[in-house]
């Protein structure tokens, strides 16, 4: 039986997360894990929303735990968020089809149907926003707050500006420290899609938050929560 008081209740986004880290795994091995009774995995902007509500609560165990965590080298926080690239540029899905316990292979033109009218910062989205197209024209490497949080490829990440946002404002760029982002190259891309896994991460023992969407999906050092409404 869970404890309630253990549980984290994010107002804002009408989620409720249990702080226990589910991982080190493989994206595979995450979403094949039995979450429990009315839980699943959590998208990677969910994620982004429990980051920043349990920031503006660090005088909580669980909160600075979860803040604690994301920090360790090499730990990799990762949602059911996968991206999609193509020579045209990048899908990002949520919730994306398993079959055979493999991410479906997704034609470009199946994707491109599924997207709606939406359109914020060059990012399309579908309706339900779980689809999210970028074209290939995004900086990737160091970036600065401002850059970080207008980068359209950020932006299909996790959902939109505003969650770049809050996430820059979480861990900003300092003195010596700057955000990164890694992503496949485009000379790399074709017409069969490059499936990888995105996730927010530090290396290194650095300071600096990193946005990795460059590494595979049977990579074992990646790490979750569980979260239901």
């Amino acid at each position: 039986m869970e404890k309630e008081d253990k549980l984290i209740h994010l107002r804002k986004a009408e989620l409720i997360f249990n702080p226990n880290p589910i991982g080190m795994a493989s994206f595979i091995n995450l979403t094949e894990q039995d979450y429990g009774k009315d839980y699943r995995m959590p998208l990677l902007p969910e994620l982004t929303d429990l980051l920043y509500e349990t920031a503006q609560n660090l005088e909580d165990i669980n909160s600075r735990e979860i803040h604690s965590l994301i920090k360790k080298p090499y730990w990799q926080l990762t949602g059911n968020t996968l991206v999609y690239f193509f020579k045209q540029g990048m899908f990002v899905v949520d919730e994306p089809s398993m079959k055979n316990g493999v991410p479906e292979k997704y034609s470009f033109k199946i994707l491109e149907e599924k997207l709606g009218s939406c359109e914020e910062n060059q990012v399309i989205y579908s309706k339900d926003k779980k689809i999210r197209f970028v074209p290939n024209s995004f900086k990737t490497g160091k970036l600065t707050n401002k850059e970080f949080e207008k980068n359209h490829g950020i932006n299909g990440i996790f959902g939109g500006m505003e969650n770049s946002r809050k996430l820059i404002e979480i861990y900003p760029a300092q003195k010596d420290t700057n955000p990164y982002f890694t992503a496949v190259n485009k000379d790399h891309c074709g017409e069969t899609p490059i499936i990888r896994v995105p996730s927010m991460t530090f290396f290194n023992y650095s300071e600096d938050l990193e946005i990795s969407a460059v590494d595979p999906i049977h990579d074992a050092d990646r790490f979750t929560y569980k979260v239901k409404k």
